[in-house]
């Protein structure tokens, strides 16, 4: 009777755990309270572009002195003083937000409190910070976090910082993401959300600023998030963008490391040598580009096999550069060709990568039209499995080109490659609908700039 009631007590300790991975909580560090508030991922605009975001917590207020203070052992003033003691302070007080803080110390910070409680606290990523600011699913689409009256809920134009949470707080009950200070995210010196020494303007919700990450202001501080362990691929960060009724997505790549190029009994010399190459974080498009989509932009439909969600192909890779001057016209983005090692690394899954020969699968036939299963032709995007990070058709359906020219491999550690300065030939990357060994992710192809054929495409790549 007594295992039974043991094992009872723990199952259900259990479920409320995961219940509550849906809630917002409180957590309690060396005896200073903070909350995180539950945000639900969904959908949002920004300048026109769609972003995805998943569920993750937020802080319901930029962290504090006193915070700071329990899991990093200075104060505000101490912080001052790594800079030059003569500098003014800009408030004090336990519940004041920490300012003179730099993105490698707030990184940091997050780092001991993870350690501290046991969870994994991390800056925003500028995605998760904007959805939050804007309300999340509850938005109610203000100009400044909450309102569109800045006074109701941003301390600008003052002449220091204010005690958090003495505004009112935005529709998911998440305060001053609009004012006091400045709030560090995750991307190399990105800043959002302005400060008490601003305008209105810079309270602005998808305003964005720059900082050199090194530094301390008086003005800058920032908020944590908490990420649920959830499939990135299910939206995390991705981008979708709608081009005269045509919509696509650019998934988000986290960079890393990895082995480029292949030793296997089927590789070719030109996989040779096997090399460590290093990426930053890119996007790349979830599918080949399709034919609707080309003819939203260019107005017409060079393809042989016509079908609105089939790739287009017969375009070369200088027809390939038009169309990315004119899509990056529509959107103003800054499209363009994957790299050679953009390309590959995606196709392996990135930092998920299970080490497939092809894209997503050992089993050829699960993720790839090639000449088995094809009939001959390619075939609408998307209907095959995709990869580990979700993309499609990195295996078969048409040819991809880099932006590359082709060469060959250095044995040497690389980072971020372009590949070789001059060339005959632009690479070409996975097979197509004819192919079989081809379709390997590290098979090599390459085409004079302005080859074309039925058995060419592309997908596009952005940076962040």
């Amino acid at each position: 009777m007594r295992k039974f009631t043991i094992v009872t007590l723990f199952l259900l300790f259990f479920f409320a755990l995961k219940a509550n991975t849906n809630q917002s909580y409180t957590e309690v560090v060396n005896g200073v309270e903070f909350d995180m508030v539950f945000v639900e991922g969904g959908k949002f605009e920004n300048k026109g572009v769609g972003y995805e975001v998943g569920n993750y917590h937020i802080s319901a207020t930029e962290v504090t002195q006193e915070l700071w203070e329990v899991v990093m052992g200075t104060t505000v003033a101490m912080q001052r003083d790594k800079i030059n003691p003569k500098l003014p302070l800009a408030g004090v007080g336990d519940k004041h937000p920490i300012y003179y803080v730099s993105q490698k110390e707030a990184k940091e910070f997050c780092e001991r409190l993870s350690r501290l409680t046991g969870r994994k606290y991390t800056l925003p990523v500028w995605q998760q910070w904007e959805y939050a600011a804007k309300g999340g699913k509850r938005s109610g689409n203000y100009k400044y976090s909450g309102s569109d009256n800045a006074n109701d809920v941003a301390w600008i134009n003052s002449v220091s910082t204010h005690p958090v949470a003495t505004k009112a707080s935005n529709e998911l009950g998440i305060y001053d993401m609009s004012g006091n200070v400045y709030e560090w995210c995750a991307g190399e010196g990105q800043l959002r959300g302005g400060s008490w020494m601003c305008d209105a303007i810079c309270g602005e919700i998808e305003r964005v600023n720059l900082r050199d990450a090194r530094s301390r202001d008086k003005i800058v501080g920032f908020r944590v998030v908490e990420n649920q362990k959830e499939s990135l691929y299910k939206g995390t960060n991705n981008i979708e963008i709608n081009v005269k009724g045509v919509s696509f997505k650019m998934i988000n790549v986290e960079g890393g490391t990895f082995q480029m190029g292949s030793n296997d009994s089927e590789a070719s010399s030109d996989e040779k040598p096997v090399h460590s190459v290093t990426l930053s974080d890119y996007y790349i498009g979830e599918t080949e580009v399709t034919q609707e989509l080309w003819e939203a932009v260019m107005g017409s439909n060079p393809s042989g096999y016509k079908g609105s969600k089939n790739p287009v192909e017969n375009v070369s890779w200088d027809d390939c550069q038009d169309f990315i001057k004119k899509l990056n016209k529509l959107t103003g983005k800054n499209f363009r060709l994957p790299t050679e090692a953009e390309w590959e690394y995606a196709a392996r899954g990135g930092n998920k990568s299970r080490g497939y020969k092809y894209s997503g699968s050992n089993t050829f036939g699960d993720v790839a039209w090639y000449w088995h299963n094809s009939s001959r032709e390619p075939h609408p995007v998307g209907t095959k499995t995709p990869n580990e990070l979700g993309l499609y058709d990195m295996s078969g359906n048409v040819w991809e080109w880099c932006s590359d020219w082709y060469g060959d491999y250095s044995s040497s550690s690389q980072t971020n490659p372009t590949g070789p300065a001059t060339g005959s030939g632009r690479v070409l990357r996975g097979g197509s609908w004819i192919g079989r060994t081809s379709c390997r992710v590290a098979f090599r192809g390459n085409d004079s700039p302005g080859g074309r054929d039925h058995l060419g495409g592309f997908r596009l790549a952005l940076r962040p």
